[in-house]
């Protein structure tokens, strides 16, 4: 009988799965993997190696392994960060005359256990996706993923449409693309690679907040060229429909949205006459917006996240000049405080969180590309993080983290 070893890599919860022929025997393909009871479909079979990706919270899976008529295969050892962790070594051979797939069920124990995280397995690598935007030559529909802490870049599918000053939110592992000069909406789907189109906002919008809110995606503000718009715009995905939401006390563009607490915050920018300090706040179910408290720094083109549960507003433009200061509001004490400030004068980046980390990509520094990445840590503080890639040399793109 022909052994097959099937050897399990657990890297950042990406399972690397590597076939060890130990006969001569034909090369073994991986036929599926479960994982809490539920199939993890894989795009494709291979002898020498395969990523595969099961869901957080896994305390069991099944390996499937076909060779030929004689099969057999077993579990050796996870590693963690380079760490070798043991498992029991779990060995099920195939019977001569059963060539089906042997299912091999794995459960962690005690020591695997030890690889949890706040009952969480070590989560995949949080990936960055920048789309759209200009480069100094042309605007863009691209789209690129990146890892920043790894300096990974990898070029993927491309929108339907060139899009600047767009929005975008990431809901059920989905990433939403909306606005940007006309009312289109699209949706990616990091599985297949691919773009679907939805229907279309009401109006169309440029220069807008996003933000995804107790399983809606919301449109907040922004322009037609014309007019400043306050009004909001909610994204039902259970049947494809953009409805009217409660509008904001203040028509505002260039402004950030983002969600923190079960709530949409809108920060900052401008409202057709002069740049903003002002925050408002949203919550879907008590249905209108109220004031919050103002930065301290008038801010337009800014950008936004949250960070260890708080709100980090960042950069961009006062009026006068470029900022690279950075100010964060925590709810509980319900008030800004200064951070300290970024390396470069920017506006117009991408700010995310990765890896428990800030991440400011990209913008514009003044008249020149902000061709830089920085990395912000309450410990460490703003460092810059060197990359060999160019794609961060762009501007009036949106982000999302996967």
């Amino acid at each position: 009988m022909a052994h097959k070893e099937i050897r399990e890599t657990f890297v950042d919860a990406v399972y690397e799965l590597e076939f060890e022929d130990v006969s001569a025997g034909p090369s073994p393909s991986v036929s599926s993997i479960w994982s809490l009871g539920k199939l993890v479909e894989l795009e494709h079979s291979a002898s020498a190696g395969l990523h595969v990706e099961v869901p957080p919270r896994t305390v069991s899976w099944r390996v499937h392994a076909r060779s030929g008529t004689d099969t057999s295969s077993s579990v050796s050892w996870w590693a963690k960060d380079g760490t070798r962790v043991e498992a029991p070594r779990l060995v099920s051979p195939v019977g001569e005359h059963d060539p089906h797939v042997q299912p091999i069920v794995v459960y962690l124990d005690g020591e695997i256990q030890s690889l949890f995280l706040d009952g969480f397995v070590c989560p995949r690598p949080q990936e960055v996706y920048l789309m759209g935007g200009f480069n100094g030559l042309e605007c863009l529909s691209s789209v690129e993923r990146c890892r920043p802490s790894r300096d990974e870049w990898q070029v993927l599918a491309p929108m339907s449409a060139k899009r600047l000053f767009a929005a975008s939110a990431v809901l059920d592992r989905m990433v939403y693309v909306f606005g940007g000069g006309d009312r289109t909406v699209e949706r990616y789907d990091r599985t297949s690679n691919s773009w679907a189109t939805l229907s279309k906002m009401k109006f169309k919008r440029s220069n807008l907040g996003g933000a995804a809110v107790q399983g809606k995606i919301y449109a907040v503000g922004g322009s037609d060229g014309l007019s400043v718009f306050a009004d909001v715009e909610m994204y039902d995905p259970a049947v494809d429909k953009w409805l009217s939401a409660p509008s904001m006390l203040d028509g505002r563009f260039n402004l950030a949205a983002a969600e923190m607490h079960n709530s949409l915050y809108a920060v900052g920018g401008f409202n057709g006459q002069q740049y903003l300090s002002t925050m408002e706040r949203f919550d879907p179910r008590e249905g209108y917006w109220v004031r919050a408290p103002s930065m301290s720094t008038k801010r337009g083109s800014l950008s936004a996240a949250v960070y260890n549960n708080t709100l980090f507003a960042l950069g961009d433009f006062d009026g006068n000049v470029y900022l690279n200061t950075v100010e964060s509001y925590e709810p509980r004490m319900n008030k800004w405080k200064l951070v300290p400030p970024m390396q470069t004068q920017r506006s117009y980046g991408a700010l995310v969180i990765v890896d428990n980390a800030l991440y400011v990509i990209g913008g514009l520094d003044g008249a020149e590309f902000a061709d830089s990445v920085e990395r912000y840590t309450p410990e460490e503080g703003w460092q810059v993080v060197k990359t060999r890639s160019n794609s961060c040399e762009r501007c009036f793109m949106t982000v999302a983290v996967l």
